[in-house]
């Protein structure tokens, strides 16, 4: 029924129940033997919560992910495509326009990296946003900036998008 790697795991997952309940036993019969509060069940209840939590948060992070809609860990190790957008303003309009941007990249489907402001000569300064998506859809990038786009204060807008591949 089982293939030798899920046996593996079911054996590591029990001998770390086993270990951690075991040695918080340990601690609670040193307790005990000292006379002191919470003993021997105490200290095991304890130490076999904070095994399985900790056997549990692969789940729990798996979970939250899919939640949040954002890329996990594992996914890192992917293939991908890596957005970034440059937007030009001038320095009295940074904080509007930055907000803009925030706003226009932070959405389903995109991981931000980075946002940043680079001061250029002439007032003029550079919001740079790098993204990362497991697919390419150049539509869903224009629509997510087309506000940053439109607004008045925006003296220029450049993106571009380069395929990406790790492997750890």
């Amino acid at each position: 029924m089982f293939t030798t790697f899920s046996l593996a795991v079911i054996l590591d997952c029990t001998v770390r129940i086993v270990l951690g309940t075991a040695l918080g036993a340990l601690i609670g019969l040193e307790r005990q033997l000292r006379a002191r509060s919470a003993g021997i069940r105490t200290n095991a209840l304890v130490a076999l919560g904070s095994t399985l939590f900790v056997l549990a948060n692969p789940l729990f992070r798996a979970i939250g992910s899919f939640i949040d809609c954002r890329r996990s860990i594992n996914d890192y190790e992917t293939v991908g495509h890596e957005y970034t957008f440059e937007v030009r303003c001038l320095q009295q309009h940074e904080v509007k326009i930055r907000s803009l941007v925030f706003d226009a990249v932070h959405r389903p489907g995109f991981s931000v990296r980075s946002i940043a402001a680079t001061d250029l000569p002439d007032d003029i300064v550079s919001i740079t946003a790098v993204l990362d998506t497991t697919k390419r859809n150049d539509a869903d990038i224009e629509k997510s900036i087309e506000a940053v786009i439109q607004t008045p204060e925006v003296l220029g807008v450049r993106w571009d998008v380069e395929h990406i591949t790790t492997s750890d």
